[in-house]
């Protein structure tokens, strides 16, 4: 997923909550300029996609085994 946000170098595995307190991703990337200044743009995965990788591979407690079977994200405004 896109965000609108300032990230920065470094927050890479940072969680990404919605305006309810949600887990919603985890940041991987930030995008700048050409001279190194962030342009208020990152990206993230979202939890639903994390959620079913390690569901998929290892047995999950609860919650993370609900959040595994959803098949929409978990986002702000949708």
């Amino acid at each position: 997923m896109v965000l609108r946000m300032n990230t920065q170098k470094g927050e890479s595995g940072g969680p990404v909550f919605n305006q309810s307190g949600q887990l919603i991703g985890m940041v991987v990337s930030t995008l700048s300029d050409g001279n190194g200044r962030p342009l208020n743009l990152g990206h993230a995965v979202p939890a639903t996609r994390i959620a079913s990788f390690f569901c998929g591979n290892a047995s999950c407690p609860g919650d993370w085994s609900q959040l595994a079977s959803r098949t929409t994200d978990i986002c702000p405004n949708s």
